[in-house]
């Protein structure tokens, strides 16, 4: 589903609109959708691979945490990168 998904993105943003005439908080929101649709994949293979290490072998649940654990920090990234480029109004 993540990969329908990001294809479908691609395709809406390279095919069907002109990159030409985007400004850049067009190209902003797009890195951000992107980067979104990244995250939300990763989270939700973590969690797959969490449950299924967990009723497996035990030993193995280190390596889905990382996995969640970057997850994490792609959002934390995210939030960082949309505080630092959002346009102040005062």
């Amino acid at each position: 589903m993540a990969v329908f998904d990001v294809s479908k993105f691609l395709l809406e943003e390279e095919v069907f609109s002109s990159s030409a005439t985007k400004s850049p908080e067009k190209q902003r929101q797009a890195l951000l959708k992107f980067l979104v649709i990244i995250a939300i994949a990763i989270s939700l293979e973590s969690l797959v691979f969490v449950f299924d290490a967990g009723s497996k072998d035990i030993t193995t649940l280190i390596y889905p945490t990382f996995l969640l654990i970057a997850a994490i920090l792609l959002v934390v990234g995210l939030g960082v990168y949309q505080k630092l480029t959002r346009d102040e109004v005062t």
